[in-house]
């Protein structure tokens, strides 16, 4: 250990030189290393002379390197990301970091309103959050995120899937919109205006007519007052009046409900028998910080089930 100690040159020597190759360029290397070129100069031909090896070929106005340059070369830079390796485990060890991802909704809905909480309870957790439509498996399979909560996706080998919520979904809309307005049942229901959104990545209801389907209404037509993108906008066109949107119950601003800025104009739930499961590989269940994330996040979502459950008046889990 001690001879390899010795024959290693002076890593300032090694830093100048892992510049000016990557820069083919003495006057760069000095502005990054914070020295004279002259003195970026001195210190790769010291290195050279300590080598006794050249390590580039000079030109009157160009700089290369040679065959041992370029081998010296990557010898640093595979050096240095080890480095940056072992030094990111340090760090993650003293402050870990947990990734999850989920739909736009999920994430943005109840995925971040809680993540204040949890932070509160482990300062020293770093949480990153990946919002994005049509989730599988391929994000964990390729260590994109350590969770991933994912629709409708049962267990495979060498991973844990738990269920979070299942799929209920209800209509909503504001007070305001139903002054003047009779609405009895979901017959009454389906003659109002009707907020539409795209609901491509989930393979149950589609929209309004799925609904009304499964909740036994045929409707001979329906109204649509205005058609957005995504889960988002049509609770905000709700929330501002224009009609009635259909809501999934884990997804739902219980805090609108709550303080009667939303209600339901009908009793009707639709339970599609679909489920939102969390998934994790099960090599994650050897890192403390990672469980620590998975404890919470199931006791959220149990709690999270408690008020949408009274809110629609449906029986309690036992």
């Amino acid at each position: 250990m001690s001879i390899s100690r010795k024959r290693l040159p002076p890593l300032q020597n090694l830093e100048a030189f892992e510049s000016a190759a990557r820069h083919l360029s003495f006057t760069k290397a000095a502005e990054e290393v914070n020295l004279s070129q002259s003195a970026v100069s001195r210190q790769i031909k010291h290195l050279e002379a300590s080598m006794d090896v050249q390590l580039f070929t000079r030109t009157h106005k160009t700089l290369s390197l040679t065959k041992a340059g370029r081998t010296l070369l990557g010898g640093i830079e595979r050096s240095l990301a080890e480095l940056r390796r072992t030094l990111d485990t340090i760090e993650n060890d003293r402050s870990p970091t947990v990734t999850i991802s989920a739909s736009m909704a999920i994430a943005s809905f109840w995925l971040l309103p809680g993540i204040a909480e949890f932070k509160d309870q482990h300062p020293d957790i770093r949480v990153r959050v990946i919002a994005g439509d049509g989730e599988d498996y391929a994000a964990i399979q390729n260590n994109e995120t350590d969770f991933a909560i994912l629709y409708d996706q049962g267990q495979r080998g060498g991973y844990v899937s738990t269920g979070l919520f299942e799929e209920v979904i209800f209509p909503a809309c504001t007070p305001e919109y139903l002054k003047g307005r009779s609405i009895g049942n979901i017959e009454d229901l389906s003659r109002e205006k009707l907020i539409d959104f795209e609901v491509k990545h989930l393979r149950t209801v589609k929209g309004w007519p799925d609904w009304f389907s499964r909740a036994g209404c045929e409707t001979g037509g329906i109204n649509y007052t205005i058609s957005v993108s995504n889960y988002d906008l049509a609770c905000r066109a709700a929330m501002a009046g224009q009609g009635v949107v259909l809501m999934w119950a884990y997804v739902a601003p219980l805090a609108e409900f709550n303080s009667g800025t939303l209600l339901r104009p009908v009793a009707d739930v639709v339970n599609t028998g679909h489920v939102e499961h969390l998934v994790y590989a099960k090599a994650l269940e050897e890192s403390p910080a990672h469980m620590v994330f998975k404890d919470w996040i199931l006791g959220y979502a149990q709690r999270t089930n408690e008020a949408t459950r009274n809110l629609l008046g449906l029986a309690s889990e036992s």
